[in-house]
């Protein structure tokens, strides 16, 4: 399996034979730029300017969005899990709607990527979610998960690896997401935290047997 992180919440995962899901692709109003993606699935959890930007994926994928995503799809040797959440915690800001959090699982690996979650999942959820072999999970808090809940939902979920994603960087530039805090107010104190580039490749075999955070850079 090959993840490509293209900053924000934008993930590209490939499978060895050749499958390519990109997630939660955003437009160009959130600063980074806007890469020339193919794939054969889109998913995205909500649909937000900053997470669905499906136009942007060339190759005409099957596009799972938002509430389309809910339950299983078997997609190309790729099995898909879409379980309902919510874009927020408190009722006052239920205006942000629902969240599709996904679980994929190819080449012997399964990822949870928890797109816009607003809230701590119940066991109901979890018990959904099943087996998590990495993590991507909102960090930069305020329209998502605070870091007290991110640490919560890691715990609760055990996975191998979690790989931190929608935080402020440089490249931010747009008004609505400037809210959102660095990476460096979730990493403070972590232990076992790797810096690592933009696109790795793996197998079952390179997941770590403690806990890592790791650390995507992002493609420019």
């Amino acid at each position: 399996m090959k993840i490509t992180y293209y900053g924000h919440a934008f993930f590209v995962v490939e499978a060895e034979g050749g499958l390519a899901i990109a997630i939660d692709p955003f437009d160009e109003s959130v600063g980074y730029a806007v890469p020339s993606v193919r794939a054969d699935v889109v998913l995205a959890s909500h649909e937000h300017f900053d997470h669905a930007n499906v136009a942007a994926v060339e190759g005409s994928p099957k596009a799972l969005v938002g509430a389309a995503g809910l339950g299983r799809h078997d997609l190309g040797g790729a099995v898909i899990l879409g379980v309902p959440s919510k874009h927020y915690d408190d009722p006052a800001a239920a205006a942000r709607g629902d969240n599709t959090v996904f679980v994929v699982e190819l080449d012997g690996i399964r990822l949870c990527h928890c797109g816009d979650l607003g809230h701590t999942l119940g066991d109901e959820a979890v018990a959904q979610l099943g087996r998590v072999d990495i993590l991507m999970v909102p960090v930069g808090g305020f329209y998502t998960l605070e870091v007290e809940q991110v640490d919560e939902l890691v715990d609760r979920v055990a996975p191998r690896v979690v790989i931190p994603m929608h935080y402020r960087t440089a490249a931010v530039t747009s008004g609505a997401v400037l809210k959102i805090a660095s990476k460096d107010r979730y990493l403070r104190g972590k232990r076992h935290a790797r810096e690592l580039p933009s696109s790795i490749t793996l197998g079952p075999d390179s997941l770590p047997a403690r806990r890592e955070i790791w650390v995507m850079g992002y493609v420019a």
